[in-house]
């Protein structure tokens, strides 16, 4: 099967939900064209070697916890375990790539989810421990691609992207349990598919890189 179309249709997808979030459709369309581009991005590296393998689950409970949260369902908890799920399977690609303690990153990301959670634990109400748990999965995620970030050369943007994770998930925190963000729709989508996008080629580059050689 022909997939040069996919990473293209991928972006298309990503427009399509600007728009359709532009003029506030509220449809189950619209939370298609949000999932699809991370399922094209799964489909796309495939099932063919651990780390690839679990990025690829990795990015398909993302997707899952893309259709539990978006407007059209709004299931807070059912889509914060999926991106949980999601966590643990980059975590465990990463952990296959480096088992390094990279004690430095370790520091500096809890320090950061520690400071960010000072500001979020009086507007989490009852869901105290779920975005607890969820903070210290998705920083230790953040710990080990970095840790791992040096594996080889595509390595890196995987860190980067779980950094941009970080960076779209806090927008969610603070916007849902703190203040409004302004345009907080618009700055979570874009710094989310960048952050998955970038997990996406640390192992589709690496794949290409397997097949030529």
């Amino acid at each position: 099967m022909n997939k040069k179309f996919l990473l293209p249709l991928s972006f298309l997808s990503m427009a399509i939900f600007f728009v359709m979030l532009y003029l506030q459709e509220y449809t189950w369309v619209k939370t298609v064209f949000k999932a699809l581009p991370v399922i094209i991005f799964a489909w796309l590296i495939g099932i063919e070697g651990r780390y690839r393998t679990y990025i690829s689950i990795g990015l398909l409970f993302s997707a899952l916890g893309d259709i539990l949260l978006d407007e059209y369902l709004n299931l807070f908890v059912p889509g914060l375990a999926a991106f949980l799920i999601a966590h643990v399977f980059y975590i465990i690609a990463f952990i296959y790539r480096s088992k390094k303690p990279a004690l430095e990153g370790a520091l500096a990301i809890y320090s950061i989810g520690g400071i960010a959670f000072t500001f979020l634990y009086k507007g989490v109400g009852e869901l105290l421990i779920p975005v607890l748990l969820y903070m210290a999965v998705i920083t230790t995620m953040g710990w080990r691609a970095y840790a791992a970030r040096r594996y080889d050369s595509y390595a890196q943007w995987a860190f980067y992207g779980a950094l941009l994770f970080i960076a779209s998930d806090s927008l969610i925190a603070f916007n849902k349990f703190y203040t409004p963000v302004p345009y907080h729709g618009w700055l979570i989508m874009l710094t989310y598919w960048a952050a998955q996008y970038l997990i996406f080629k640390s192992a589709y580059q690496t794949r290409r890189k397997n097949q030529k050689s």
